[in-house]
C-alpha cells in the first residue's frame, strides 16, 4: 500500500471516529436535551397557566380589599359599633317603625377584622318593613342580614319585627370616624316602589293568602307510564295544569311550592319554607305546615320577596 492511500484511508478512519464521537455529542448535548424540554413544555405551558390564574386571584382580592376598606366601618370597634346602632335607630325613626330597641354583642375579632353583632326590635307594618329593608340594602356598609323574626299582632296590621344584622370593622378601613358615604348596587330596583309589592299582600291578616294560592288546587294524583307518582295542581289564574313529580318546584307570583312527597290522598309541600301536607282537592291556601291542626298560610313570610330584593 503505497503512502498516499494509506494517508486517504487514515482520514477517512478520522473522519468516521470523528463524525462518530460528533453525532454522540449532538445527541448527548443537544437532540436528546431538546426532546426533553418538548415532553416539558405542556407541563411548563400548564404551569405557567396556572400561575397567571394565580396572579389574576391575586389581583382581584386586592381589587376587592380596596373596596371593602372602603365599605368597612370605622377600625376601632368601639366607634363602628357606636355610629352604626346610631344610624340603625335614625333608619327605623324615619321610616316611622314604632319603640325601636337596638342591642350590640361583643365584638369578635377575626384577625384583620371584627365582627360586630346588632339585634333590632321594633314595631311595623309591612310597608314600614319594606322601606327598612330597603333602606339597608341600599347603604354601602359592610353588613348583612342573618335572621328576620315576625310575629303578628292579633289584628295582623302591626308585627313584632326582631332582625339579627352583622356588619365589619377592618383594621385597615378609609372610614376613621364615620359609616361609608358609598351606596350599594345590590338592589334590583332602584327605588322603593317595586319592593311595595310586599305591603299589598299581608299574608299576616286572617284569610288574606294571595288569590293565586287560593285558586290553585291539587286535582289529581296519578303515575305516568314508568309508575312514577304524579301531582296535579291546576291554576285557575293561568287556566293550566302543571304535573310535578316529587322534588319538582313550582314557582306562582314569587310564591315557591316544592313537592317533597306523593301519598295515595295528600301530597307533601314545602310552601314558602314551611313543610306540611295538602289533601287531595284542596287549594294550596288549605296548606296544612307540620303541627298545626289548621291551615296557617296567614303567618307564612313571602320568602321569595325577601330573596328578590337583593341580587345573587
Amino acid at each position: 500500500m503505497n503512502t498516499t492511500r494509506r494517508k486517504v484511508l487514515i482520514s477517512l478512519f478520522a473522519i468516521a471516529v470523528g463524525g462518530y464521537f460528533a453525532n454522540d455529542l449532538a445527541e448527548r448535548f443537544y437532540f436528546r436535551p431538546l426532546a426533553q424540554e418538548e415532553r416539558q413544555m405542556p407541563v411548563l405551558e400548564k404551569r405557567l397557566r396556572e400561575a397567571k390564574l394565580q396572579l389574576q386571584k391575586l389581583e382581584n382580592k386586592l381589587s376587592l380589599r380596596e373596596q371593602f376598606e372602603q365599605r368597612s366601618l370605622p377600625p376601632n370597634p368601639e366607634i363602628a359599633s357606636s355610629i352604626y346602632q346610631a344610624w340603625l335607630l335614625n333608619t327605623v325613626a324615619q321610616i316611622g317603625i314604632a319603640n325601636p330597641l337596638v342591642d350590640s354583642t361583643s365584638p369578635v375579632d377575626e384577625g384583620d377584622a371584627t365582627r360586630l353583632s346588632f339585634n333590632l326590635k321594633g314595631k311595623a307594618n309591612l310597608r314600614q318593613l319594606a322601606q327598612f329593608l330597603f333602606e339597608f340594602y341600599r347603604a354601602g356598609h359592610l353588613q348583612r342580614i342573618n335572621q328576620i323574626t315576625l310575629t303578628p299582632t292579633a289584628s295582623g296590621e302591626r308585627l313584632d319585627v326582631q332582625v339579627g344584622i352583622e356588619a365589619l370593622s377592618l383594621k385597615r378601613s378609609k372610614n376613621e370616624n364615620q359609616l361609608p358615604q358609598l351606596t350599594s348596587e345590590r338592589l334590583v330596583h332602584d327605588a322603593l316602589d317595586p319592593y311595595l309589592v310586599i305591603s299589598q299582600r299581608n299574608l299576616f291578616s286572617e284569610g288574606s293568602a294571595p288569590q293565586i294560592l287560593k285558586t290553585t288546587r291539587l286535582t289529581a294524583i296519578t303515575q305516568d307510564r314508568f309508575g312514577k307518582n304524579e301531582a296535579w295542581f291546576y291554576v285557575e289564574k293561568l287556566r293550566k295544569t302543571h304535573i310535578l313529580a316529587v322534588g319538582d318546584v313550582l314557582d306562582l307570583e314569587m310564591i315557591s311550592i316544592k313537592l317533597l312527597a306523593i301519598d295515595t290522598d295528600f301530597v307533601t309541600l314545602e310552601l314558602e319554607g314551611q313543610k306540611g301536607r295538602l289533601d287531595l282537592g284542596k287549594t294550596l291556601s288549605e296548606f296544612r305546615p307540620q303541627g298545626a291542626t289548621q291551615p296557617q298560610l296567614s303567618y307564612l313570610w313571602p320568602t321569595a320577596l325577601l330573596r328578590s330584593l337583593v341580587k345573587p
